[in-house]
């Protein structure tokens, strides 16, 4: 019997829209549209630095390359549609700070693999036994609001997630003060949206009291009240604003697939699943559009069969279309590149602010500075879900990395300015303590750390101004500063292994150290003035169970510029 879930069959090489052969040769310019001009595709060389930031920052989640196709011609934007998300749902969050290079502040995307049997999806199951919309795949892009590095954060189809109530699951609550809006499955004449971007289900009811909540599977949020509920969802567990939304069906996906060519994937061990047909030995292998989405959407194949080895294979399966769309064979030909735009424009669904040249096009142009290196994957912290064997939730280590994102934070381990290994990391004296102006931020919630810290770089020749406490409490130690700051900064530093450097400090003020939970003591820098012993420290804060802190890294991601089989020959 065949696994709904997984009925994608592998088969031989699928046709490659506009002509792209999978074994990834070129693509004449024959194959594209007769009035594609000589100027048009001259038009999409000059433009190959901007292209190549969005086929980086938006095809990593095989969505956001949409933005090229802006450049490469106007007709491209009638290949756009938007999908129907309840008003004033989608919005910046409120005080994000603005980084002062850019002038841009974070922004989080939510990415959806939808899985329906409807329409040309119809070959990957019957619609009529498996009705509705469900969500495959659903990942968090987090971008940096100096728009350098990128966070991909899966969240596990099978988690036990707090989720609305459905309509008419339970009455509404007496004490609540708002009116709940109902997130519905259905099409709306003020707000239209395809059939299949809905779901089959009663709708659910995002404005209900948190207390009216309840957990069930994650993947069925989308088929209970479409986009909106999911949307809603994760922002209440998560506590971070979603700015935008996109989709793409299992056609569009393989499409985009078959656009590149192929896709050359490398596995650690084999993959071979009954249902798909998928069958792949251990190394090098290079999938077409109907492999790669067998691929990515195997169980059974890998692992325990749970959903944890499948979102790992769809990681590598991305940092892989990462490494191969920003390569020079994909940038430096204009026909190849127009097919994956069009592809991707074609499969792809937005939310209605983004579904337009000017807001598209505008994204693109922050996107550009992106490098493989500085965009990671990392699956949601998830334990057993005590109630069911066969289920996850989220553990209390999702925490940190929620609030990594809500704050906006550099990856522990790195600088905020590009992501790249921290420069705090090294023991070499940058500038004497003396000529350093130091104010100390008390992060940890704990009173007198703030204090302690401040006596403890004075002794050694340090600055140190006001000491003041955050509005909130934050991990670990991080060192703000601004870009004519930096040898000061490293200095400060030296004095908290394992600290964080961020290049967001204002202008005119001093170097800032941030102590949080879990903060170091403080240690003497090798160039300190004077000899005596550093002041006792007995004030320190615990981080919290399972959090990350900058000098105990715990969140593991996979950086997209790694190749897991860089020394396994090819197949």
């Amino acid at each position: 019997m065949k696994d709904p879930d997984e009925s994608a069959r592998p088969g031989s090489a699928a046709p490659t829209p506009g002509g792209s052969a999978p074994d990834g040769s070129s693509t004449p310019e024959s194959s594209l549209p007769s009035d594609l001009t000589r100027r048009e595709l001259r038009a999409l060389r000059r433009r190959r630095p901007i292209l190549k930031g969005i086929v980086i920052a938006l095809v990593v989640v095989l969505a956001v390359v949409v933005g090229g196709g802006l450049y490469a011609a106007y007709r491209l934007n009638g290949n756009l549609s938007s999908l129907d998300i309840t008003d004033n749902l989608l919005k910046p969050a409120p005080g994000a700070t603005t980084d002062p290079t850019t002038g841009h502040t974070a922004m989080n995307l939510l990415v959806m693999g939808v899985d329906t049997r409807e329409g040309a999806n119809s070959a990957y199951g019957d619609p009529t036994e498996d009705p509705g919309l469900r969500s495959d795949t659903t990942m968090l892009v987090h971008l940096a609001a100096d728009r350098r590095s990128a966070v991909v954060v899966s969240i596990p189809r099978d988690a036990m997630i707090p989720a609305p109530p459905r309509q008419g699951e339970s009455s509404a609550s007496a004490s609540s003060a708002a009116t709940p809006r109902a997130a519905t499955s259905s099409t709306t004449p003020a707000t239209a949206a395809t059939s299949t971007q809905t779901g089959a289900g009663p709708g659910c009811v995002i404005d209900a009291p948190v207390s009216r909540w309840t957990k069930r599977m994650f993947n069925s949020n989308i088929e209970d009240g479409g986009v909106t509920c999911v949307v809603a969802t994760v922002m209440q567990n998560t506590g971070i604003s979603i700015d935008h939304v996109m989709t793409v069906d299992f056609t569009g996906f393989k499409n985009i697939v078959d656009a590149l060519g192929t896709v050359e994937i490398c596995t650690t061990s084999a993959v071979k699943d009954k249902y798909s047909g998928l069958d792949l030995a251990a190394g090098r292998h290079r999938l077409n559009g109907e492999q790669a989405l067998a691929f990515v959407r195997t169980r059974h194949g890998v692992g325990d069969g749970s959903d944890t080895g499948r979102v790992k294979l769809q990681q590598d399966f991305l940092a892989a279309v990462v490494r191969q769309a920003t390569s020079t064979g994909v940038l430096l030909n204009p026909p190849r590149l127009y097919n994956v735009l069009d592809a991707a424009t074609r499969s792809l669904k937005t939310d209605a602010e983004l579904a337009n040249v000017s807001a598209l096009s505008g994204l693109a142009a922050q996107l550009r500075e992106i490098r493989p290196a500085n965009i990671r994957f990392i699956t949601a912290p998830i334990e057993p879900y005590p109630q069911d064997k066969e289920r996850v939730q989220l553990s209390a280590a999702a925490g940190p990395l929620w609030e990594i994102l809500r704050k906006d934070e550099p990856w522990p381990g790195t600088t905020g300015a590009s992501g790249s290994a921290s420069a705090a990391a090294s023991s070499t004296p940058a500038v004497a303590p003396s000529s350093v102006s130091v104010a100390v931020e008390n992060a940890s919630g704990t009173a007198g750390l703030g204090g302690q810290v401040a006596q403890a770089l004075r002794a050694q020749g340090f600055t140190v101004g006001a000491v003041t406490a955050a509005a909130a409490p934050s991990n670990g130690v991080v060192v703000h500063h601004t870009a004519s700051q930096l040898a000061q900064a490293q200095e400060v530093a030296l004095a908290f292994p394992g600290a964080i450097l961020k290049a967001d400090g204002a202008a005119g003020s001093p170097v800032r150290v941030s102590v949080g939970r879990g903060a170091p003591r403080v240690v003497a820098v090798p160039n300190r003035a004077g000899q005596a012993p550093l002041p006792a420290q007995p004030i320190t804060a615990a981080p919290v169970p399972g959090s990350t802190t900058s000098s105990t890294p715990t969140l593991e991601a996979k950086v997209a510029s790694d190749d897991v089989c860089s020394d396994t020959s090819k197949s």
